[in-house]
């Protein structure tokens, strides 16, 4: 799918014609989202390209192949992973960690196509100082607001499994689970819980790797299985929070004196 060319040559002539530069958008994200639901299904035997690139050895096609820029990928998910908040210039230049002449410039590309709106901070003019500041947030009546937030989606889950494939590949893995912010559970003191035998060095630069993907720091635990069943034996405390917390498993071949049960 030549998506990225093909959309930077309609881009030329949007100011002339917005309502067909729209529906435009609209149907390639539609094919964007078939696509990557397509790859997240028959993961091992796809060779297609998407966005324009042929899938490179050793690593995953990714939104930013099909956005044609990262920063552009970060914005979308903080927006609509939070689509009732609102945010400051610096405040999405810290969330997302991106340079801010970037985020500014992103942030004009989307309140061109409408699906970000800006307000204006009337506490701040109430304060006295003569500054009128602005803050963003999305705007849910676009008309490309769902099929974004449907991609975002499918998008994560096929990350998601990109990151279990790529740890098994580096290690023995016995139990594999996302919990933390993976599954909108703030707060946790991990993100990522592993059991198993691991080169750890490797498994640093893959969660590095995986950390710009995701535009955020994964906080992960790595046990191996004897001190994970001893740990368990004790009710550690770690391991009983992680028990009773919410978590989405991907790999479970633990066996029966370490099970989870709860």
């Amino acid at each position: 799918m030549r998506f990225r060319s093909e959309m930077f040559r309609f881009r030329a002539r949007r100011s002339e014609n917005f309502e067909a530069y729209t529906e435009y958008l609209l149907r390639n994200f539609r094919k964007a989202a078939a696509e990557i639901w397509t790859l997240q299904q028959k993961w091992h035997s796809v060779t297609a390209p998407i966005g324009g690139m042929t899938k490179r050895k050793g690593r995953s096609a990714s939104l930013e192949h099909i956005f044609g820029s990262r920063v552009r990928v970060r914005l979308l998910k903080l927006f609509l992973e939070h689509p009732d908040d609102k945010f400051y210039v610096r405040e999405i230049t810290r969330c997302t960690r991106s340079h801010i002449h970037s985020v500014r410039r992103e942030l004009g590309n989307l309140c061109r196509v409408g699906l970000i709106q800006t307000l204006a901070d009337t506490d701040a003019l109430r304060g006295g100082n003569g500054l009128m500041r602005k803050f963003y947030h999305v705007n849910q009546g676009c008309v490309i607001y769902n099929e974004l937030r449907a991609l975002l989606v499918k998008g994560q889950l096929f990350l998601q499994e990109e990151l279990k494939r790529q740890l098994e590949r580096i290690g023995s893995i016995r139990y594999l689970a996302l919990t933390g912010f993976f599954v909108d559970l703030p707060g946790s003191p991990t993100d990522l819980m592993l059991v198993g035998r691991v080169s750890k060095p490797k498994c640093a630069k893959l969660m590095r790797d995986f950390e710009e993907e995701f535009g955020r720091t994964i906080n992960y635990t790595v046990l191996p299985l004897k001190e994970f069943t001893e740990r368990k034996e004790m009710m550690d405390r770690f391991l009983y929070n992680f028990f009773e917390a919410k978590k989405l498993v991907l790999i479970d071949k633990l066996p029966i004196a370490a099970q989870i049960k709860m």
